[in-house]
């Protein structure tokens, strides 16, 4: 049988047992797909040709380690897709660039809500927040007891940095409702 025929996860097979030729079919159908996954993440030609290099010899040093439980495409994507976000980190400049916008954006939003939050008396907040949901209580504490940022935050909640501005303004809507309701009481 010849490999051109051959399906990714019969060709991988052969290459884990050292099939050269498997290797190279293998390098001749994925080689454009990883260099396009690097350019795009890369956005530096001669960056992407050389890390697509270093794709292929991390996939060919890890090939014993494919056990074929998913598509071997997903298998060379997950690398690449790794190996870039890999060189990305190390150089920092995306996240260089991102933290810039995101470390004003965080804080001009701080001020805000300080500025929000200033109006309130403390013994307000002790009265309303131990009435909260568990979620409202804890966004509240990490941010304002805590100063965490909203980055900070998403790490550690495990979701995007919007989904973290968007629960803890509601968060603080609640709160506001809150406060407002108890000062109609006292009246």
């Amino acid at each position: 049988m010849e490999q051109d025929n051959l399906t990714d996860e019969e060709l991988s097979q052969r290459a884990k047992q050292g099939d050269r030729d498997a290797q190279r079919q293998l390098y001749h159908r994925y080689a454009d797909k990883v260099f396009r996954r690097c350019i795009s993440m890369i956005r530096d030609e001669e960056k992407a040709k050389d890390m697509t290099h270093d794709i292929f010899i991390k996939i060919f040093t890890k090939m014993h380690t494919f056990k074929g439980k998913s598509a071997f495409s997903f298998w060379v994507y997950s690398i690449s897709f790794n190996h870039c976000l890999s060189i990305l980190r190390k150089e920092k400049k995306y996240a260089e660039k991102m933290q810039q916008f995101e470390d004003i954006e965080d804080y001009a939003a701080q001020i805000d809500e300080w500025e929000q939050l200033k109006e309130l008396r403390l013994s307000q907040l002790e009265i309303i927040l131990p009435k909260m949901n568990v979620m409202d209580q804890e966004l509240l504490l990490m941010r304002y007891r805590e100063g965490l940022t909203i980055k900070e935050m998403a790490l550690l909640l495990h979701i995007g940095n919007s989904a973290v501005k968007m629960r803890l303004k509601r968060s603080r809507d609640r709160l506001a409702r809150a406060l407002k309701q108890l000062e109609d009481e006292k009246r």
